[in-house]
């Protein structure tokens, strides 16, 4: 309901000021439905979707390192894998992304792990960090 809420008014914001919007991670049938109706109506309301919320559901998760699949916001439902698939072939839903950091699962796994999520999620972060700081010292 909250992914409903947001979305409807963002695009009635969107409307209102005569504003383009670009969604990120749509992951659920509210979002692409919302999406969908607007883009009918003329309204410049764009969406991406991630592969994972195509090729995998909430069921990943129950799978031995189903956590691999995990990305934010998490994997949905069966029905919200067939919508977001119709979107794409057939129904003006725009575009399949990615934004991936491809990494080994013993990076994975070596990292920080949140009290709501068994990935980890501070690896990369901490090699870019530290990337970035040598970076800085050295144009110092």
């Amino acid at each position: 309901m909250f992914l409903c809420t947001c979305c409807a008014r963002t695009t009635h914001h969107a409307r209102a000021h005569s504003a383009a919007i670009y969604f990120v991670h749509t992951s659920a049938k509210e979002g692409v439905d919302t999406i969908i109706e607007a883009r009918a109506q003329g309204v410049p309301i764009y969406g991406e979707t991630l592969h994972q919320y195509c090729c995998f559901n909430a069921e990943r998760y129950k799978q031995p390192r189903g956590f691999c699949s995990h990305t934010y916001p998490s994997l949905k439902f069966p029905e919200d894998q067939v919508t977001l698939w119709d979107g794409l072939v057939r129904s003006g839903f725009p575009t399949l992304a990615t934004d991936e950091y491809p990494t080994t699962l013993e990076l994975k796994l070596r990292g920080k792990r949140s009290r709501t999520s068994p990935v980890a999620t501070s690896a990369p972060r901490r090699a870019w960090a530290s990337a970035g700081a040598r970076a800085s010292s050295s144009a110092a």
